[in-house]
């Protein structure tokens, strides 16, 4: 039975790094989206990079606490430091 929730728990901790990552990429991209909205003077473009960038950012640190509440520290050294096996 432990092996069992065991098995489930590092799933969900596998899970919620991968939606970190993702999160991360689409924030980047989100910025970039303002950089090249400003570069061709679209006002609408830029309110929905900023619209982007806040949501993505939110969802980061809403992903970024479940990761910490988890057990944080092993995930943390899995996601910046990847295992060198």
């Amino acid at each position: 039975m432990k092996n069992i929730l065991r098995r489930r728990k590092s799933r969900q901790q596998k899970t919620a790094v991968e939606y970190f990552r993702f999160a991360v990429f689409a924030l980047f991209f989100a910025i970039a989206l303002i950089f090249v909205a400003h570069e061709i003077e679209n006002t609408t473009l830029k309110w929905v990079g900023v619209l982007l960038a806040i949501w993505y950012f939110i969802d980061m640190m809403g992903d970024f606490i479940t990761i910490a509440h988890q057990g944080g520290s092993r995930l943390y050294l899995q996601f910046f430091k990847r295992n060198k096996r």
